[in-house]
């Protein structure tokens, strides 16, 4: 029998998962603080991000429910992959007697940076189905060769 009954164990992950958001979004915008207004929580958003490895490559995908390939932008700069882009929503009813229209804005911004061993001429991203991919391709580099020095006397 565990010491933690469901109730208490549902506040501690609560307490967790909140703490986890305040850490993470320390690091993206360390002036802003979370905020329990239901319209602020609308406005941002962090998408889901994974990252992987191979031989030849790195790959990025990027979850972007609601989003077009226009509404994102993407840069690589001093080994710096950024994301950014911003999620419109607009919905307009109209009705017997009734007109119901509701607006919503929200934009991200992720950076992620990388080694120096990225090719510039072998990135590709595409957009697809709410989902961004981008491949960074390697470059090869040489790698520092260590001589050691002979230290003569004059």
């Amino acid at each position: 029998m565990s010491f933690l009954s469901k109730n208490n164990k549902n506040t501690i992950d609560t307490f967790q998962k909140h703490m986890n958001d305040l850490f993470e979004n320390f690091w993206k915008d360390p002036f802003s603080f979370p905020s329990s207004n239901k319209m602020f929580k609308e406005m941002s958003f962090s998408p889901s991000m994974d990252v992987k490895e191979d031989e030849n490559s790195y790959h990025v995908s990027a979850e972007l429910p609601g989003l077009t390939e226009k509404d994102v932008e993407v840069n690589f700069e001093d080994n710096v992959l950024s994301i950014k882009g911003e999620k419109k929503n607009e919905t307009e009813k109209k009705e017997k007697g009734s007109y119901y229209s509701e607006r919503s804005y929200g934009s991200f911004y992720r950076s992620i940076p990388f080694p120096k061993n990225i090719d510039a001429a072998k990135i590709d991203a595409t957009f697809r189905n709410g989902v961004l991919e981008v491949t960074l391709g390697k470059q090869q580099i040489a790698e520092d060769k260590k001589t050691r020095i002979e230290v003569k006397t004059s």
